[in-house]
Order: C-alpha cells, then structure tokens, then sequence
C-alpha cells in the first residue's frame, strides 16, 4: 500500500510557490537529487511529464507519492514506470482501441493512454471522491473528454463499502467490501455504487482490441465476473489485461479466466524494470502481470 506523507511544514502558500519554481528545473538534472531529499519537496500544482522527446502529458500534482516520484524522476523513477512503459508501447504498437482503467485513481494511466493516441476510446471507473476530482483536473489539463464512472466494478449492482484509512485524503489503495490494511479505530466506511460491467455496457459491442487495467486490490475476480459473457463475446480474442497479482490463490482463479492455450504471459518487475515470459501465472511481487491473446 502506497500512501504519501511528510514530516516538513510548509504552508499552502509556500507548496504553491515551490511547485513554480521546481517546474523550471530540467527533468535531467532534478532526477539527479536523492529520493531522500526530494520526497518532502511536494507541491501544489500542474506540471508537464515528458513521455518522448517531443510528447509530454500534464498532470495535476497535489501533494501526493505517485505524482511526485513521476516529476522529479520521470516516468522511468516511478514505482510503476515500466508498467507505464508497457502500456504506452502497447498502445502505440497494437492499434488498441478501447482502454478500460478501472480502478483509475486519478487517472494516470489512461491519461497518459490518451496522449499517446488520442483517438482512444478510454473509460475511467473510480469510487473514490478525492482520486475523481484530481482524475477530472488531468483530463480538464490535457483537454480530453473521457469517460468517468463514478463507481467500483463488481460482479453485482448495488451499494459497496468502501475502507480508507481516517483523515488520509488520497489513498492509492482503497479496498471494495472488506477491510484489509486498517485498524477499526483508524479506518472509514464510505458507501459507494458497486456495478457490473456487462450492466453497464450489455447494448454496446466493442470491435478492435482492448487494453484492460486493473487496480482493484484483491477484487480482481468479482471485476472479471461481472464482465460476465462480454469477456467471451466482446474480449475473449482481441485483448491485454495488466492485473496485479497477489496472492497464489488469486494466480491460479486468474489462470482459469486466462488459460495458458490462449494467452501469454508476462511478469512485470517495476522495480528492476524488467519483464519475463512465464509458463503459468504468478504472484507479481512488484507489481503486475500482463496477459494477452497469441494469436
């Protein structure tokens, strides 16, 4: 679980004023300071984040780890960078049309899918009211009109309990249903809509490939069935799926969904920014796995 904090005071004022002045320092030489140090040198405001030479992507920096580590290092710095990297070249090279980022946060994957080809048709789901006001601002910045679900995908339709921790603002893990990272006295309790994705888009038919995103902590099977026939029908041959795994139980329900006679598959390493072909699905330690058709 990744949740930002700082021990330094310094007013919003002052955050304001920062984020102004670190802008202008070249992404090359402020990558070059210690994660130590730049770590409490968060700010309040946009930034530009470079994708290739001559592509950049503007995000909404509130003070938070994800975007933080994305501008003083880039998009190879972030803890998530070559799982970026990964969407980005499939994208670009795949001729995908749909992008589906559920569990969105604030976005920054399916903005940045947007960036790179902006025909994309991109649907954002996200329960979380903090996480939806930022993801709203990246696409207000890039003058993109995508499409938010204010919502967590389900395999029902009704109402979801969902756990943050007390007081937290912004939480890049928030669990649908069950309570998994708080104690009772620190967590809240926050009702949102649940939905099945068949519900949602049953009169709809998807032609072309499909890029799926899930980022949903431990409810990635009840998401994949309330996809219900749509994910025989609409995805069964024409789709890549990046799905954190973690836990072994959660690798072999997955293997069932995404058989090995169909799919590859590949364990992404986040933090030695590495990929590997795996003969089954296995836990991700750090963080995901990406599968796809192969044919």
């Amino acid at each position: 679980m990744l949740q930002y904090t700082s021990e330094m005071k310094i007013s919003e004022h002052s955050r304001r004023y920062l984020g102004k002045v670190v802008c202008l320092i070249p992404l090359a030489f402020r990558s070059r300071l210690p994660k130590k140090l730049t770590q409490h040198l968060w700010f309040k405001g946009e930034f530009s984040l470079p994708i290739y030479p001559d592509l950049k992507v503007k995000l909404s920096h509130q003070g938070h780890q994800g975007e933080n580590e994305l501008f003083w290092y880039g998009l190879n710095g972030s803890h998530e960078g070559k799982s970026m990297e990964i969407v980005i070249d499939f994208v670009r090279k795949m001729d995908v049309k749909y992008f589906f980022d559920i569990g969105a946060n604030t976005g920054t994957y399916g903005v940045i899918a947007k960036v790179i080809k902006p025909s994309l048709d991109v649907y954002f789901f996200e329960p979380q009211s903090t996480a939806l006001q930022i993801l709203q601002e990246n696409l207000r910045l890039n003058n993109f009109a995508g499409k938010v679900l204010d919502c967590a995908l389900s395999n029902y339709d009704g109402e979801a309990t969902l756990y943050l921790q007390r007081n937290s603002g912004l939480l890049y893990s928030a669990v649908i249903n069950r309570n998994l990272w708080f104690n009772a006295q620190d967590t809240e309790k926050v009702t949102v809509q649940a939905r099945r994705f068949e519900s949602m888009f049953h009169t709809q038919e998807f032609t072309g490939i499909s890029l799926f995103k899930l980022d949903v902590e431990f409810h990635e099977i009840e998401v994949l069935e309330g996809i219900g026939r749509m994910l025989l029908v609409d995805f069964a041959e024409r789709s890549g799926w990046l799905i954190e795994v973690l836990t072994n139980e959660l690798a072999v329900a997955l293997e069932k969904v995404f058989p090995a006679s169909n799919f590859n598959y590949f364990n992404i390493d986040d933090r030695k920014k590495s990929v590997r072909q795996t003969p089954h699905i296995q836990v991700s330690k750090n963080y995901k796995y990406l599968y796809f058709q192969k044919n």
